[in-house]
């Protein structure tokens, strides 16, 4: 049935206002009838940290045209929340790199179909070694995901450079977490990130190379 809380993640300023769970989001979205009918959709900008479907689930909510939800059974608050949103970019952040992902190829594929959304990737984030190769070559779900990302590489959206839509969901790996800084309303104000590496022994290491990218609001689906 999914996990009822989010996991924590001890970095500082995850509680800041506009620092959220992924879990409240998605409950609210669903239209759980234990959390509040309204949700505060006030950034341009969101970042998602995590790369499992629940992180997907929560970017495809918020890059999504609301219009295209209504073939579905999404409450009626919730259609109107999103309908004020703001949004024009969200950058889903991921500690190891493409071929790490718990994405299923499935999902994966249909978020590059939303209409009026471009799908950033970023080429630095390709350059395999030679264990994420051979991953490609044993492993089939490993294999369609690569191909998955590997078209929208193709487009011309690719490293943000030339795509029309009107939102952006930029996926960036080998990208850890380190802080969340506020504003001078105390609010979120964005994301610092470590550049990171394969580690040789199958997890990551850090390379010091800092990255800080202005966010409005962070969900965490770690």
């Amino acid at each position: 049935t999914g996990a009822m809380h989010d996991a924590p993640l001890d970095i500082p300023g995850v509680d800041l206002p506009g620092s959220y769970g992924a879990a409240e989001f998605v409950s609210w979205f669903d239209g759980h009838p234990d959390v509040p009918r309204t949700w505060p959709l006030e950034a341009e900008r969101v970042a998602v940290l995590g790369v499992g479907n629940v992180a997907l689930d929560v970017a495809r909510m918020l890059a999504k045209h609301p219009a295209d939800l209504m073939p579905t059974e999404v409450p009626a608050n919730v259609v109107e929340g999103l309908e004020a949103s703001p949004v024009t970019d969200v950058h889903v952040f991921g500690r190891r790199g493409p071929l790490d992902v718990k994405f299923t190829p499935l999902e994966l594929r249909e978020l590059g179909e939303l209409r009026d959304v471009d799908m950033v990737v970023y080429d630095e984030d390709f350059d395999y070694d030679e264990a994420s190769k051979a991953a490609i070559a044993s492993n089939k779900q490993v294999m369609v995901i690569d191909r998955v990302l590997q078209s929208w590489r193709q487009r011309p959206s690719v490293n943000n450079a030339g795509g029309e839509a009107s939102r952006r969901l930029h996926l960036h790996f080998w990208a850890r977490p380190v802080e969340i800084t506020k504003d001078a309303d105390g609010r979120v104000a964005s994301i610092i990130t470590e550049r990171t590496r394969p580690d040789g022994s199958g997890g990551v290491e850090g390379t010091g190379e800092m990255r800080e990218i202005a966010v409005g609001q962070v969900y965490r689906a770690v």
